[in-house]
C-alpha cells in the first residue's frame, strides 16, 4: 500500500498483484510415466551396443537407421577427418539405440 501526499488529503492507493495460476510441468511427465506403466512400454530391450544391434532380431532395421544417421551427419558436415597428432586426445563416440513408441505402445520408429 502506498500513501500519496498532495496539497489536499492524503490518498491511499492499493497496489494490484498478479493471481495467475501456474501449472507444473511435472504433471505432464507423471502422466507420460503412468501411460508407459499402463501400456508396459518398458518391455523393449533396446540394444546397448553396436554388436547387439547388428546381431539381434531387428538387425536390418537398426542397420538402416544407422546408415541414415551417418548419411545425415555427412550431409550436414558434422565432422572433419584430420591427421591424428601425437599427444592429442581422440574424440570418442557411441551408438545409442531406442525404439520410439506412441501412447498406445505401437512402434513409431527405430532411432540410432
Amino acid at each position: 500500500m502506498i500513501i500519496l501526499h498532495n496539497k489536499e488529503q492524503p490518498q491511499e492507493v492499493v497496489l494490484r498483484t498478479s493471481h495467475r495460476d501456474r501449472k507444473s510441468s511435472i504433471l505432464n511427465d507423471f502422466v507420460v510415466l503412468l501411460q508407459e506403466s499402463k501400456n508396459d512400454l518398458s518391455i523393449d530391450n533396446d540394444p546397448v551396443s553396436f554388436s547387439k544391434a547388428i546381431n539381434g532380431d531387428n538387425s536390418d532395421k537398426w542397420l538402416d537407421v544407422m546408415k541414415d544417421k551417418i548419411k545425415s551427419m555427412a550431409h550436414n558436415d558434422v565432422w572433419d577427418l584430420v591427421e591424428f597428432l601425437e599427444g592429442c586426445k581422440r574424440v570418442g563416440c557411441k551408438w545409442v539405440f531406442k525404439i520410439k513408441r506412441d501412447t498406445h505402445g505401437n512402434i513409431e520408429r527405430y532411432k540410432a
